[in-house]
C-alpha cells in the first residue's frame, strides 16, 4: 500500500519540476485545482532570492495528451504556474537526480506521501497543508 502512494507522489512531484530542463515531452495542461472548494492563500517570504508574496497552495489538476489526468504539486516555490497554461518545457526526473546528494529530502517526501497523501485532496485545507509540507521539505535550508 505504501509503494503506490510513494510512486504516485514521485510521478506528481517529478512532473511538477516543469522548468527543470528544456526537453521535448508530451505537453501537459494545468486545468485547475485538484481539491474541492476554494484554494488556500498563504504568505511566503524568503531572503535569497528576495520574495514576499501571497500565493495559492494546493494540488493542480493536470492533463497529459488530452486524456490522462492527475494531481500535481509545486516543488519550486519560486517558479509560478498559471491555471490554463500548457507546459512543454519540462523533464521528468527522479528524486535522486533532483535532490542530488540530499536523499533525506526524497525520503521525507516519501514519508509525507505515506502519512498524508490519502487525505491530501479531500479539501482545500488538506491540499494546502500538503503543499506547504512539500515546500518545507524541498526548499528549507535553515532548519527552521
Amino acid at each position: 500500500m505504501k509503494q503506490p502512494l510513494v510512486a504516485a507522489l514521485r510521478t506528481s512531484l517529478a512532473l511538477a519540476l516543469m522548468a527543470a530542463l528544456p526537453v521535448h515531452a508530451e505537453p501537459i495542461l494545468v486545468t485547475g485545482w485538484a481539491s474541492p472548494g476554494p484554494t488556500a492563500v498563504v504568505r511566503i517570504s524568503n531572503t535569497v532570492p528576495a520574495v514576499s508574496a501571497r500565493v495559492y497552495a494546493g494540488a493542480f489538476a493536470t492533463m497529459e495528451s488530452g486524456s490522462n489526468t492527475f494531481a500535481s504539486w509545486c516543488i519550486d516555490i519560486f517558479q509560478p504556474t498559471q491555471i490554463g497554461t500548457t507546459v512543454t518545457n519540462f523533464s521528468q526526473v527522479t528524486g535522486e537526480a533532483f535532490f542530488g546528494g540530499q536523499t533525506v529530502r526524497f525520503d521525507q517526501l516519501g514519508q509525507l506521501a505515506t502519512l498524508a497523501y490519502a487525505d491530501a485532496l479531500s479539501s482545500a485545507t488538506h491540499a494546502a497543508a500538503f503543499q506547504l509540507a512539500i515546500w518545507e521539505i524541498t526548499n528549507e535550508i535553515s532548519g527552521t
